[in-house]
């Protein structure tokens, strides 16, 4: 399955869209002389259609039922999609929710075309469940007014940032360090998780007796919680690239060894 943004204006593309509901079948047609044939688009994709005009947002899902790509019509290819979301009472703005790389996209979308195809970079997958599940309306009913941002999104931003200040002087940096708040701005962080087997983790743990199973070193402390040897359990291979919660995929390992596996080369 394949996630889309696809553009549109309440005075344009449908002047009906406000008629819209889940259940309801739109054709829409690829135009031949802007946009290529789009032949990656298959049926069972997601379309999210984004309001560019007034009020900008995320106002429906979809779900694409029917594509006639070989039978175009003089004004283009026919694209058949069934809504199964409608946010028009209740819009998403990615940007509040820590999709602001989606912004500068959607940007470029107005200018070079009506659809973009989202690749796994744009933390898709995170922002499609948030809305499905109804979860980003219960966040901002508890904090009306605050911005939100994913933990995955912040690391990466971070990452950048930094690397952008390493190559700058030490001089640049110390000036910028000078004028900068000293009391940082705070935000709500949204992580995405697994919920993972106790049962396994102290099996490892106990599978382990003390000693990390990565450099065969002592555990570095003894955890003040229940005087055991400190040793985390980490995935071989990890639960967010398919890995099983099972004790064959699972060692136990230093803070240190930790880090390494996940950071280092």
């Amino acid at each position: 399955m394949t996630y889309w943004q696809f553009k549109f204006k309440g005075d344009g593309t449908w002047k009906n869209w406000e008629t819209f509901t889940v259940g309801s079948k739109i054709t829409w047609k690829s135009p031949k002389t802007r946009n290529k044939k789009p032949n990656d688009i298959s049926v069972g994709d997601i379309l999210f259609l984004y309001r560019t005009d007034a009020d900008r947002g995320i106002y429906f899902i979809s779900k694409i039922i029917d594509v006639n790509f070989d039978n175009p019509t003089d004004d283009g290819f026919p694209i058949e999609f069934e809504i199964i979301k409608d946010l028009n009472n209740n819009i998403f703005k990615p940007e509040n929710f820590g999709f602001d790389s989606l912004l500068n996209k959607i940007n470029e979308l107005k200018q070079n075309g009506t659809y973009y195809k989202f690749d796994n970079s744009d933390n898709i997958q995170e922002m499609f469940n948030l809305i499905i599940n109804d979860e980003f309306e219960k966040i901002r009913l508890k904090h009306p007014k605050q911005k939100f941002e994913f933990l995955e999104y912040y690391r990466k931003e971070l990452e950048n940032n930094t690397t952008i200040s390493s190559q700058t002087t030490s001089e640049k940096r110390n000036y910028k360090i000078a004028n900068a708040p000293k009391i940082p701005e705070k935000i709500q962080i949204i992580s995405n998780g697994f919920k993972r087997n106790p049962d396994i983790i102290v099996e490892v743990l106990y599978r382990a007796n003390g000693i990390c199973e990565h450099c065969k070193s002592k555990a570095p402390f003894i955890r003040k919680t229940n005087n055991t040897p400190y040793l985390e359990v980490h995935h071989k291979k990890t639960l967010a690239n398919g890995g099983e919660d099972t004790i064959k995929n699972a060692i136990a390992v230093c803070p240190n060894c930790h880090k390494y596996l996940h950071f280092g080369k």
